[in-house]
């Protein structure tokens, strides 16, 4: 089955879109995780109720290509 990360800092209204997608069977892959800048944002919340792993990530605290590696190796674990 396909897999998906995704990225999100927003308030997740498309998120949720693909969670319902996902549970009714339209979107045949599964979301393995939300990737987020943003720790409490809407699409975290919604992936946690979805029972989701969410991986917080603030870009601003390290080098930009620190950043990129910490993603990278979040997204090579799946």
């Amino acid at each position: 089955m396909l897999k998906i990360a995704v990225l999100s800092s927003s308030g997740g209204i498309h998120f949720q879109s693909l969670i319902e997608a996902q549970k009714s069977g339209v979107l045949k892959a599964e979301i393995v995780c939300l990737i987020t800048d943003k720790a409490d944002c809407g699409a975290a919340q919604k992936a946690r109720a979805a029972k989701i792993r969410v991986y917080y990530f603030d870009g601003r605290e390290v080098d930009p290509k620190v950043f990129d590696d910490e993603v990278m190796a979040t997204l090579d674990f799946f």
